[in-house]
């Protein structure tokens, strides 16, 4: 894959380490030409291993991809807490619990637990504050949508319906082979009342190669 430019000459389109910075393999945020509203943080950690994350407002949900985590967590005003995330062995084990820090949250500390780990942070610069929450695994909305070639299985921990946001939606879809992920057809890039808002959209994107059967000899 290589990157590809807009006209404008912003990149919509990244290899995986291609944004790396400061121990993360993938940072989106305001520093990203053509971005200001929502932001997005990729991390692989051995065991034992921790990252930080410092400063308030801005609101962040914590997505283990694969692994256990603890993250402890304070606000300006008030005692660390440690919060357990059993996670799941890969995105394609079904939903997972997932962490909503508030935007009062000062800092944070995030660990791998067991073993090695990668976890994905959803982003936005929000003065709304709202309660930090787990969101567990079994309070997650799992929706199949579509049909045919277009099902696919959408996870809705950061959807209005299991998480109250001050200004992401942040929702996670696993798209059999072949098959849309998206339909039909539809863009948000224009503000169009009652037809189409204008959002800024960030997709991550993990896949599960089909190895095919080795020939006989």
């Amino acid at each position: 894959m290589s990157e590809r430019a807009n006209g404008g000459g912003e990149r919509w389109f990244h290899r995986r380490g291609a944004l790396a910075d400061g121990g993360w393999e993938t940072v989106v945020d305001e520093r990203t030409p053509g971005w200001a509203h929502t932001g997005l943080r990729v991390a692989r950690l051995e065991a034992g291993e921790r990252i930080a994350l410092d400063g308030t407002g801005v609101e962040r949900l914590v997505v283990p991809l694969a692994g256990s985590f603890a993250v402890t967590h304070s606000e300006a005003d008030g005692d660390a807490t440690t919060t357990e995330l059993v996670g799941r062995a890969s995105v394609f084990d079904g939903p997972t619990d997932v962490l909503y820090l508030s935007a009062a949250t000062a800092s944070a500390e995030i660990a791998a637990v067991g073993g090695p780990g990668r976890f994905a942070i959803a982003t936005s610069p929000t003065d709304r504050v709202l309660p930090t929450r787990r969101i567990g695994t079994d309070e997650v909305p799992v929706e199949l949508r579509g049909g045919g070639a277009s099902s696919r299985q959408v996870h809705n921990f950061g959807t209005p319906q299991a998480l109250d946001a001050a200004r992401f939606i942040v929702c996670e879809v696993i798209t059999p082979a072949e098959n849309w992920s998206s339909y039909p057809p539809h863009k948000h890039d224009e503000h169009v009342p009652g037809h189409e808002s204008r959002l800024e959209e960030i997709y991550y994107f993990e896949s599960a190669p089909a190895r095919g059967a080795a020939p006989e000899a």
